[in-house]
């Protein structure tokens, strides 16, 4: 029986406006094992980000609840929780003169003592996590001079740094190429196999989603549903995730088309 890292119960995410709750999903129960890369795929605004920050514990769950090992999220304190679980959304840093090395190094603090003193634990896992994503030779590079892709992967490398069970990720392959794309996502599957984590991540690269992810999460306005690529691709509901009547989904290919 494969061991549940997170799931959810009933869970209600949205935002309130003066007062008032707004829901973009609901009911959701949805489980996140050891061992897999799970996609979050769906149209802007159906919640996907509310989602991934409400199972973060950056916003309440306007109903519900997400259980970690067992215990309820909230009940867990702030370190204990950046010893589970280690977040990377599209939120810019504030300004800073850290290098490459020394933003990586950040994913040590749940570990580190009050002096914030690393270890020589600490600094093997930064170094891994800096070969693994391939920064190894810009680590001393200052992080404001990174392109986007490159400033994508050294906060991938920091939450690899951090070496939790659960790694979520909000639309980790935006800013790259399609090789590095793909790269990203071998690292991430690799990680997932090797190191028995878990990684959510949130993106539009729903055709690459479905050749390597072990499961998707799938948003529409309607519902949302988890399962496996090909239970998922033999449902048709990537026949339905967009409105626009001009996209088409091929169950055959596994690939979006859309007429002019």
């Amino acid at each position: 029986m494969e061991e549940h890292l997170l799931h959810t119960v009933n869970l209600q995410v949205g935002y309130h406006t003066n007062g008032k709750p707004h829901p973009l999903a609901s009911g959701l129960d949805l489980t996140l094992p050891k061992g897999q890369l799970i996609a979050l795929v769906g149209q802007n605004g159906v919640g996907k980000s509310s989602l991934l920050r409400t199972i973060c514990q950056l916003q309440k769950p306007l109903q519900g609840e997400v259980f970690l090992l067992g215990k309820n999220v909230e009940r867990y304190d702030s370190q204990e929780l950046a010893q589970q679980f280690s977040v990377v959304l599209t939120e810019k840093l504030p300004p800073s003169n850290l290098t490459v090395w020394e933003l990586v190094a950040l994913g040590r603090q749940p570990y580190t003592n009050w002096i914030g003193q690393l270890t020589k634990k600490d600094q093997q896992a930064i170094e891994q996590a800096l070969t693994d994503t391939d920064l190894t030779h810009i680590q001393n590079q200052k992080h404001f001079t990174l392109s986007d892709g490159q400033l994508q992967k050294a906060l991938i490398a920091r939450a690899l740094a951090q070496e939790t069970h659960l790694i979520v990720l909000d639309e980790p392959t935006t800013h790259l190429d399609l090789v590095h794309k793909l790269k990203l996502l071998q690292l991430l599957k690799s990680v997932c196999v090797s190191q028995e984590k878990c990684v959510l991540f949130s993106t539009h690269d729903i055709e690459l989603a479905l050749t390597i992810c072990d499961q998707l999460i799938v948003m529409t306005p309607e519902q949302v549903r988890q399962d496996s690529p090909e239970n998922l691709v033999a449902s048709g509901i990537f026949s339905r995730l967009f409105s626009d009547q001009t996209f088409g989904f091929d169950s055959t290919t596994k690939k979006f088309s859309f007429t002019i």
